[in-house]
């Protein structure tokens, strides 16, 4: 519900890029932790991050905010 509820309101919203944290089980962009709270962490997308992304939203993690930032710059001199 949690990610069908993101994707309508980055529609709603004309969301281009979304930036989550890494590692959560709903918005992992590169990886999750595997749930046994264990901190063992997998390769991954989280469900929030893959919906996103299947609508066209490019997903970032803190660890690739400067790319987001690029990103942001390069589609403001676009419009």
């Amino acid at each position: 519900l949690g990610a069908e509820i993101a994707v309508q309101t980055a529609k709603r919203h004309n969301c281009k890029f979304a930036l989550l944290t890494d590692g959560s089980p709903s918005c992992g962009s590169t990886f999750v932790y595997n749930g046994n709270f264990d901190g063992t962490r997998r390769l991954g997308t989280g469900v929030v991050a893959k919906a996103l992304r299947t609508e066209g939203v490019d997903v970032f993690s803190l660890q690739t905010i400067e790319d987001l930032a690029a990103r942001l710059e390069q589609y403001n001199s676009d419009h």
